[in-house]
């Protein structure tokens, strides 16, 4: 009997072993955050998995292994004006794992980490993308033969009334300049909301923060062709900027009007129209 007994221990051991270790980790969703100098890709998962990040050229990719893990909801495609990110795709690899493969804008830096679980018992695995600094070589100033260097410089009296004599006519083309081409009308456009702030969302599942962006490039189009006017986007791409900082990037610009665009969302879809404030 105790033979027996250590038979069937030993099986149900197995059996235990091949249910924990054939249990894939579940990733339920993944999702952008991104602001002025970098960007994330946060993965919410059940438990914290194991992974490996790294990057591919020719066309350049960004690719993140999560090992023994599956995918609970599709992924979602970044947003067109997106600083880094072209499109995102992801395949099961080794039928186990997931394999994400984000095609890329630009040359990036990468670096990932885990945090710990939130009260929702949620953990997330981060891959920070940022620009990298590329150094451009300074050109290198010919040698020139000091024998002719000499003979060609005028004496130091004259070099010193040639010099006045061309400042004093830079002076006058400058302010004649000035005088001619007035200073041009800046205009401050402000798509609101962006990146973690989404702002309304359609019935189709358009989100406020793309449409806004959208108008306010076609803005944009519009003031440059216009003769005395220059216009300047407050936000660039699709990332969050608190209203303060808004305000700063406006006075910066030294911007003479600001524009806010929102695309607000109304419960009854029989109503149209437009709302405009002004100060």
């Amino acid at each position: 009997m105790n033979k027996y007994w250590k038979i069937f221990i030993f099986a149900g051991l197995q059996f235990a072993a091949s249910l924990a270790c054939g249990q894939q980790i579940d990733i339920r969703s993944m999702h952008y955050v991104s602001a002025a100098d970098k960007s994330q890709i946060v993965f919410d998962a059940a438990e914290i998995p194991a992974y490996k990040v790294f990057q591919l050229a020719n066309p350049a990719r960004l690719v993140i292994d999560i090992s023994n893990a599956r995918l609970s909801q599709s992924i979602p495609q970044p947003p067109v004006s997106h600083p880094y990110f072209v499109a995102v795709r992801s395949a099961s690899r080794n039928k186990d794992d997931i394999r994400v493969v984000v095609e890329l804008k630009k040359q990036v830096k990468a670096r990932s980490y885990n945090t710990m679980p939130n009260k929702k018992g949620v953990n997330n695995l981060i891959v920070e993308l940022a620009e990298t600094g590329t150094q451009v070589a300074k050109a290198q100033t010919p040698a020139v033969d000091k024998t002719i260097k000499a003979s060609a410089s005028p004496a130091p009296k004259a070099a010193k009334q040639l010099a006045s004599a061309e400042a004093k006519s830079k002076a006058k083309v400058h302010r004649h300049a000035s005088e001619r081409k007035p200073k041009a009308v800046v205009v401050a456009i402000d798509a609101g909301h962006g990146g973690k702030d989404q702002g309304a969302k359609g019935y189709s599942g358009a989100l406020e923060k793309n449409v806004v962006f959208a108008i306010a490039n076609k803005l944009k189009a519009l003031v440059d062709k216009q003769p005395g006017m220059q216009a300047v986007l407050v936000r660039k791409g699709d990332y969050f900027v608190d209203l303060r900082n808004r305000m700063k990037i406006a006075r910066a610009a030294k911007a003479d009007l600001f524009i806010s665009i929102h695309a607000d969302a109304f419960p009854e879809p029989t109503v149209k129209g437009a709302s405009v404030f002004t100060v």
